[in-house]
């Protein structure tokens, strides 16, 4: 059965390459790229490969990432990172500066 994986993050960097073609040579994956920092979407109009992806991976840059691991709360798909845990985070990084 082939699983359909969104990885999405900043295309153009060395080690996100690698590991894109790492996924890409697994056979039972069917893997869609998207770079948040060229490709935006308002969660209302979200690409029709994101809403049938059986896992989402996405490296945590902006709030296009962020829009993303919510849409994919919402809509129970499992993700490497939970869209909770990166808001507390983010949340949190302006307090312990002051």
């Amino acid at each position: 059965m082939v699983k359909k994986i969104i990885f999405s993050a900043r295309q153009d960097h060395e080690i996100i390459g690698i590991f894109t073609e790492k996924l890409k040579e697994i056979k039972d994956i069917e893997l869609t790229t998207h770079d948040p920092t060229k490709e935006f979407f308002n969660l209302s109009d979200i690409p029709e490969s994101f809403k049938n992806a059986d896992f989402i991976i996405a490296k945590i840059r902006n709030e296009c990432s962020i829009d993303l691991l919510h849409y994919a709360k919402l809509h129970n798909i499992p993700t490497l990172h939970d869209v909770d845990t990166v808001l507390m985070c983010k949340i949190k990084s302006p307090l312990i500066l002051l």
